[in-house]
């Protein structure tokens, strides 16, 4: 059997500027999310996003099944043939199909369920974009195996730019939900054009004996996990929306999302590089390791600083983002934000279950996962949207997160106790600007903007100090000062 889409083996410079190009990609992204959120938040109500948040759940988990894991499976294989793309392409295609029918079909029962029948429209045309992303899925999957993040960043930065412009100007002229709808549509419609477009893969029909069995099978587990993941992301919503109202699902939805997008955004580009890159380096542990400590360096330094200032400070933070009607969020985006700085370094071992082809011990974290987190919905909810804020956030950082740890660490290159050493210092430079910032907030109250700037450069300046006393950091971080955070 012929290999007509070969794994590349890119030299280290070649994957430092993929990582380049997926960083400045997703910073462009973040920047457009949160110049997005502030206008929007100012133009439609929390009523409006509420309606999204109630079909966002719903379209998501449709997104979740027909995706099947796919892509992971094709970037992590080791030799791929035309065929053994054709038989994952037919089936994810197929369940597509019939995910958009049952969405449409549900559409309207769905609606008097939630009490809202806005929603019935709302669904039947998020539904369409179930199709386009699967159709976008495959071609996405051979340029990232082929490490082509250019190509990858070019296309995102184009779909984000020119979905962000539409939605803003549908919300001007009409302050209706239509503007966030119209969003989740041109997004992967963009993607599809694109991809399509640089790719010179087209299906085939499919065939018996394709040898993409193995390749399947590794794809549903990874879906498996995956779907749980999604759940457990995305039940609060559906328990919010039964229980309470619109406005309140709304005001929850943003605070969840002005953590969550953000924490994704720090997470993707790096994720989508590092996961090739781990797999092209399992043979070689010394590399693997390496590859993996100087991106979560520098993932952790760009995230957990940022993350104690917003927990310590999150009514100032919610007030400049989304404007003074928000501020009822401003307690769960603090919860939130505390729930991000051990979540941060969760989303990293992903790369390490999934590069080195534990599918199973994938669908194990995420099971677990799920199942603490929709308790923590049920016990929550008794005390409205802050109760399961809370609950959430405990639950994870009680019971999930050495659960996770001790499943990761157990074997692989990545063992336990290295994660403990590697994590000690970052711990401590976490209890140093958290004490500094709680300390500012005692002594000054609440801050304006000007004084917010500050704090967030001391956090950082902190941080960074307590990490240059690690001689293992130091190291690493000459490494990225030098610009090869991921050579040798």
């Amino acid at each position: 059997m012929s290999e007509v889409i070969p794994a590349s083996t890119a030299p280290e410079p070649r994957v430092n500027r993929n990582a380049g190009w997926m960083a400045a990609s997703q910073g462009w992204s973040l920047l457009l999310s949160i110049t997005s959120a502030m206008v929007l938040a100012r133009l439609l109500t929390p009523e409006d996003f509420g309606i999204l948040a109630m079909a966002a759940p719903l379209i998501g988990f449709a997104h979740q099944v027909q995706a099947m894991g796919f892509t992971s499976s094709i970037i992590q294989a080791p030799r791929l043939d035309k065929r053994q793309l054709d038989a994952p392409f037919w089936l994810s295609f197929g369940v597509s199909l019939l995910m958009t029918s049952l969405v449409i079909i549900a559409a309207p029962l769905i609606s008097r369920l939630l009490h809202d029948p806005r929603l019935s429209a709302v669904l039947i045309v998020c539904a369409l974009s179930i199709i386009v992303t699967t159709l976008a899925a495959q071609p996405t999957a051979i340029l990232s195996r082929n490490l082509r993040f250019r190509a990858i960043a070019k296309r995102n930065i184009a779909a984000t730019t020119i979905a962000t412009l539409v939605s803003i100007g549908i919300a001007a002229a009409t302050h209706s939900y239509w503007a966030l709808v119209v969003s989740m549509i041109l997004v992967p419609l963009i993607n599809f054009v694109a991809s399509a477009s640089l790719v010179r893969w087209r299906p085939g029909l499919p065939r018996r004996n394709s040898g993409a069995g193995a390749m399947i099978g590794f794809g549903l587990n990874l879906s498996g996990a995956n779907l749980l993941n999604f759940a457990s992301r995305n039940a609060d919503n559906l328990i919010i929306a039964y229980a309470t109202s619109p406005q309140q699902l709304g005001i929850y939805d943003r605070a969840y999302r002005m953590l969550l997008y953000p924490i994704n955004q720090a997470l993707l580009p790096l994720g989508e590089v590092l996961i090739p890159t781990l797999s092209r380096s399992i043979d070689d542990p010394a590399s693997y390791r390496r590859h993996y400590w100087r991106a979560v360096l520098l993932l952790l330094f760009l995230c957990l600083p940022g993350l104690v200032v917003a927990v310590i400070f999150p009514e100032t933070v919610i007030g400049m983002l989304l404007g003074p009607r928000w501020l009822e969020g401003a307690p769960l985006f603090g919860w939130f934000a505390a729930a991000g700085l051990f979540q941060i370094y969760l989303g990293t071992t992903n790369w390490l279950l999934i590069s080195q082809g534990r599918g199973g011990d994938y669908l194990r974290v995420m099971l677990f996962g799920s199942v603490v987190a929709l308790a923590s919905f049920l016990v929550g909810i008794g005390w409205g949207i802050r109760g399961v804020a809370v609950a959430y956030v405990l639950g994870q950082a009680i019971i999930c997160l050495p659960f996770q740890l001790w499943i990761v660490g157990r074997e692989g290159h990545i063992r336990l106790r290295e994660i403990a050493l590697r994590l000690v210092p970052h711990c401590a430079a976490l209890a140093l600007v958290s004490f500094m910032l709680a300390a500012c907030r005692w002594q000054f109250g609440t801050p304006g903007l000007a004084m917010l700037i500050a704090e967030v450069v001391a956090a950082y300046t902190a941080y960074g100090l307590v990490l240059v006393l690690s001689p293992a950091y130091r190291q690493l971080m000459m490494g990225v000062a030098q610009k090869r955070a991921f050579g040798t």
